[in-house]
Parts: C-alpha cells; structure tokens; sequence
C-alpha cells in the first residue's frame, strides 16, 4: 500500500475519490473474514491505516 508522501502530492478531489474505493474494499474485506474465506486479515488492518491517512490529508488541505 502507498505511504503518507505518495498521497501529499494528490488533488483533493482525487483523495476523495481514493477515499470511496478504499471504503468500497475494506468493506468487501470485512465481508470475507466474516464469511471466513479471507486469509491475508493483516489486510484489513492496513486498509483501514489508509483510510485515516487519506482523511488526515483531506483535513489538512
């Protein structure tokens, strides 16, 4: 997944946009290891590191 300084360098309106996939698949995650068939859970967890950095960003602009 992308750090912190690949995300500074994007408009807001792209964050944003990156923000709903983001949400879209830490969903879809969700749903997997619910159902049991998600083996890779450390994904989640990175996916929702992400998410609170994509929100930081659009805070600070």
């Amino acid at each position: 997944m992308s750090k912190n300084k690949n995300f500074c360098k994007e408009s807001k309106s792209l964050l944003k946009e990156k923000l709903l996939y983001f949400l879209g698949e830490q969903f879809k995650l969700r749903i997997k290891k619910n159902i049991g068939k998600l083996n890779n859970v450390h994904l989640l967890n990175n996916m929702r590191i992400n998410i609170a950095r994509i929100k930081t960003l659009i805070r600070e602009k």
